[in-house]
């Protein structure tokens, strides 16, 4: 995560935020956003390309997604990781528990 990229449920409590059957995450400070940065939804731990949800952030450097959550995911620990520009640069990432 660059300097001063903030990630997650921002400003408030730091993390993605749950509300019946979807995840919001939000972000700031990404420069050099593209349009094709994206945000995935991950089981903890997961590899880059096992992702259960995923969408585009829409290029602004900052911004919030509201995501589905998929029908029958299970309680346990997941995270959002944000990614640079249809790939797997890492941009910021957070833990998020269901």
């Amino acid at each position: 995560m660059r300097g001063g990229t903030k990630f997650g449920n921002y400003p408030s409590s730091g993390f993605p935020a749950c509300h019946a059957g979807e995840v919001s995450g939000s972000w700031q400070n990404v420069w050099t956003a593209t349009p094709t940065d994206w945000i995935g939804l991950y089981h903890r731990d997961a590899q880059p390309t096992d992702y259960l949800a995923w969408k585009y952030t829409g290029g602004g450097s900052y911004g919030a997604v509201h995501m589905p959550l998929p029908a029958g995911l299970p309680h346990g620990d997941y995270e959002l990781r944000m990614y640079r520009n249809n790939g797997y640069q890492l941009i910021g990432f957070d833990l998020l528990f269901l």
